[in-house]
């Protein structure tokens, strides 16, 4: 028994020092397209083209392969380090399947499987084998390949998060060179406060400088990134009719395909070649009325003049106070209090607000009373 024992642990030794050796020659790219990209990782040539690309039993000596670079295919022997071969093949299946790289034809032997991955699902055929030969873990898959996008490998160790998707593929070059996208920063001159229930557009029209895609997307999201609203390769965004409370407007840049760009998805889990903006822009949504009692309705005739204003405002068609009065406070474009709040506990007759310290520009009301509020917008000249 002990000679058993000691037989099994020379042999898996032997595997695991074998494969270690062999493990300078990876796996880089697994393109959609069929595109299979080995990279030598290590410091020393190795010969490659008696090695073995296989899905499944369905397999391909290297030297097979459409090989797209290096050029001419002679500099292949040896594959230099740092070097890329890509090939041509049928093996890729976009939504499951698997690569095995081995370095001979004897391809049920995991001390020749010297790299792997599988995307989509578990359980493909040489899957096995790869938890085997201790380069693949028990189950692990990523994420289906995308169309026109790729697997890519990040340079170190055997485990599913050392696979990335990439939405604009680099064969032939080092992996991510392929994504360059910059969103820059985004900035808008328009208020900031936004009544939302008064059946008036509120676009909010953003500029942005250091854009670099010629695709993006402005998107709103609550503050923990929640997805509300999206709008492709506009200019503003209106909020008329959202829920109050605030948002948050991004620009998204992106080249090739989106994944997960969805009302009620999640930003950070959208997936492509994309950068997001720099900075963020804070919008406060405002209902104009709200409240669960009469004076809900009372405070929804309120009539303000002249709109636009001068030097005073007058508000008129007020409800007759009671107990806790009329809080009046004005706030500009951007949620900033403009004039203090002032309470009045009796209102017989129209009441003027001095306005000629305002200086030009849009601006909020806000009139509250018996938990009731109304919002009013006035120009101030």
């Amino acid at each position: 028994m002990k000679g058993k024992i000691t037989a099994w642990m020379l042999s898996m030794a032997l595997l695991t020092t074998m494969n270690q050796a062999k493990s300078q020659i990876v796996l880089n790219e697994i393109g959609s397209d069929g595109r299979i990209e080995i990279k030598n990782i290590g410091s020393t040539g190795v010969n490659v083209l008696g090695y073995f690309v296989c899905n499944g039993a369905v397999c391909y000596q290297l030297s097979q392969l459409g090989i797209i670079c290096p050029f001419p295919p002679a500099t292949i022997n040896p594959l230099a380090p740092g070097s890329i071969l890509v090939g041509e093949s049928d093996l890729v299946e976009l939504d499951g399947g698997e690569i095995a790289l081995f370095s001979s034809s004897n391809t049920t032997d995991p001390l020749a499987l010297v790299d792997y991955v599988q995307w989509g699902s578990s359980g493909h055929p040489n899957e096995s084998l790869a938890t085997t030969a201790g380069i693949w873990p028990t189950g692990g898959f990523t994420a289906a390949i995308p169309a026109d996008g790729s697997l890519e490998y990040d340079g170190s160790g055997n485990e599913v998060a050392d696979w990335a998707l990439a939405f604009s593929p680099s064969p032939c070059a080092e992996n991510g060179s392929g994504c360059q996208v910059i969103a820059g920063t985004i900035e808008t001159d328009d208020p900031t406060l936004v009544c939302v229930n008064d059946s008036i557009a509120d676009y909010v029209f953003v500029s942005f400088s250091g854009n670099l895609s010629p695709s993006w997307y402005f998107v709103a999201t609550d503050s923990v990134g929640t997805i509300q609203d999206y709008v492709p390769e506009s200019t503003s965004l209106n909020f008329e009719g959202a829920p109050t409370g605030t948002s948050f407007i991004h620009l998204l840049s992106y080249e090739g395909q989106l994944i997960g760009l969805e009302i009620g998805g999640k930003l950070d889990d959208v997936q492509g070649c994309i950068d997001l903006s720099d900075n963020t822009i804070e919008i406060t949504k405002v209902g104009c009325v709200s409240g669960t009692h009469e004076w809900e309705q009372e405070l929804a005739q309120l009539v303000l003049s002249p709109n636009p204003a001068g030097q005073v405002l007058h508000l008129s068609n007020l409800p007759i106070t009671k107990g806790e009065g009329l809080t009046f406070g004005v706030y500009n474009a951007f949620g900033k209090l403009a004039l203090p709040p002032v309470t009045v506990h009796a209102v017989n007759e129209d009441i003027l607000i001095d306005t000629d310290q305002l200086q030009p520009g849009v601006y909020f009301l806000m009139i509250s009373s018996h938990g009731s509020l109304v919002v009013r917008k006035f120009i101030k000249l």
